[in-house]
């Protein structure tokens, strides 16, 4: 039987409107996003559906659940970077404008190959492509440059709203307080045009802690544009967690235990949540019997900090941090190696994501994302050689690049001409700090950034309270009657994560922050060794 919530998405759907789904962590939002996809199909299995997603592994498990060959060109799940360019592919002559338009007006940046500086004779006569690198002077762009495309493209060329709606009668966006606002805009202009395509957001305004996000649709839910609708189930966290994120969240929102039996009896976990504090940092805590009476002896499943300075000499790759600290500290900028967005990180990323997909046989995927051209039948064994060749060497950063992309792995594209000076700053480290850095950042160590766990859950959670020296949070201000809203909301994605117990540990807390920990942990749960 259908759930409640499925059957108040889908009367919104068929009285023409659209929905904003909110959902708290834990509440089984992207399960929901299933059922609805399925639903519709029940009634209408020529439906035309586009579901966005803000990774590759929701993508999947989406299509896993909902993809069957009857909706072989009639579902389509991808991330939103795959979903726009699918959509604007075609219209090569608008592309080069854009791009050209886009260069102009230095939104896209660009340092030409040759002497010719004039970007719409370099690309007259190539083909516009999407690949995981740029190389603007062979008409490729990457990731970066498509929300950029679209925006001007969706602007300037109305016509491809109407086209767009013609192809699709629902869009569905998973995570939508991630998702970028020009993006964002742009299903807007559908809601407004009143197309039939109908849209349905599904996310919480609670965890968005990505700068470049949207954040929260409270705006368009206020002018009637969209229908809210609230799932207040909680399927992940213990009851005391639950306590605690209600006291915390700021929408409104009151999450309820959701988790049942066979008997069909609430069956959330009891669980703890503690707030621990002492004069000393971390390690004395780690050393503590305390820690050791909470964790079973064998420590917590994951440890959560704010900032990968904390857990660069842990995971080993302090150099790699602070040789990006340094650089950027030099450029007055407020910028990590783990939070920044310029090209040559996210190359970097990509190369230890290629091999990390080797190393561990998920061949599929590792072929999906290579650059790797397959001529014919021997082509693999080529690419196997290659790949070993690789993976047997200790590379610094800088050989690790150049021999990707001679061995055709990935290419390099316009990394180094748009990031010389910081290649140069960073290419003699070892590239096995690069791997550290990508095993913290994608759950493969025990411990993570707060950023890095968005989506995951643990049984037993230890949250280290320290700001890291990063300016663009504050936790002195977190236990206030007025905290930074972005601080808060990232400490709430932190304490969602727990299934069973929570702890929290400040060093040095101010008296009100001990009256704020009392009033949100309950004052036996307050804890100073």
């Amino acid at each position: 039987m259908v759930d409640t919530i499925v059957d108040q998405l889908y009367r919104c759907l068929s009285d023409n409107k659209n929905f904003v789904l909110s959902g708290g962590a834990g509440s089984g939002k992207t399960h929901t996003l299933k059922n609805i996809i399925n639903l519709i199909y029940e009634h209408n299995p020529n439906a035309h559906i586009a579901c966005i997603t803000y990774t590759e592994v929701a993508a999947k498990e989406i299509t896993d659940r909902c993809f069957t060959i009857d909706r072989q060109n009639k579902l389509w799940v991808s991330t939103i970077h795959s979903f726009l360019w699918e959509n604007i592919k075609n219209y090569q002559k608008q592309l080069k404008k854009a791009i050209a338009t886009l260069i102009q007006n230095h939104t896209i940046s660009w340092t030409p190959k040759t002497e010719e500086n004039n970007i719409n004779i370099i690309i007259a006569d190539k083909r516009i492509d999407y690949k995981n690198y740029r190389d603007l002077d062979n008409g490729i762009v990457w990731h970066d440059d498509i929300l950029k495309i679209s925006k001007y493209l969706f602007e300037n060329y109305p016509l491809l709203i109407k086209i767009f709606c013609d192809r699709y009668d629902y869009i569905f966006i998973d995570e939508y307080q991630d998702t970028a606002e020009d993006v964002i805009n742009i299903f807007m202009k559908i809601i407004k045009a009143n197309y039939r395509t109908k849209i349905g957001f599904f996310g919480d305004s609670m965890q968005s802690i990505y700068s470049n996000g949207v954040g929260n649709l409270s705006a368009y839910v206020d002018n009637a544009n969209l229908v809210e609708i609230q799932k207040p189930d909680n399927f992940r966290c213990s009851r005391s967690v639950i306590d605690l994120c209600n006291k915390i969240r700021i929408d409104g929102l009151t999450q309820e235990p959701a988790h049942r039996n066979l008997a069909g009896e609430i069956d959330n976990k009891v669980g703890k949540a503690m707030f621990v504090y002492s004069d000393n940092p971390i390690e004395y805590f780690e050393s503590h019997e305390l820690y050791h009476e909470l964790f079973n002896r064998l420590g917590p499943d994951k440890t959560l900090y704010l900032t990968h300075r904390l857990i660069a000499t842990k995971a080993k790759y302090k150099e790699l941090f602070e040789a990006y600290e340094t650089f950027y500290n030099k450029k007055g900028k407020d910028k990590l190696i783990g939070d920044s967005k310029d090209h040559m990180a996210l190359h970097l990323q990509e190369i230890a994501h290629l091999v990390y997909l080797y190393t561990n046989k998920k061949y599929n995927e590792f072929i999906q994302k290579t650059d790797f051209k397959f001529q014919n039948h021997s082509s693999k064994v080529t690419l196997k050689d290659n790949m070993e060749q690789f993976a047997s060497q200790n590379f610094s950063i800088g050989d690790a690049i150049i021999e990707m992309d001679r061995l055709q792995l990935l290419k390099l594209g316009d990394i180094l001409l748009s990031d010389l000076e910081l290649f140069e700053h960073i290419k003699n480290i070892p590239f096995e700090q690069v791997q550290n850095l990508y095993n913290v950042e994608h759950n493969i160590a025990p411990y993570s950034t707060q950023h890095g766990i968005k989506g995951a859950e643990f049984d037993d959670v230890l949250v280290i309270l320290d700001n890291g020296k990063w300016n663009q949070y504050n936790f002195t201000k977190l236990f206030s009657d007025s905290p930074d809203p972005k601080t808060l909301k990232l400490f709430y994605v932190c304490v969602s994560r727990a299934m069973n117990n929570l702890v929290v540990y400040m060093q040095s807390p101010s008296a009100d922050t001990l009256t704020k920990a009392a009033e949100w942990f309950d004052s036996d749960n307050v804890i100073s060794i």
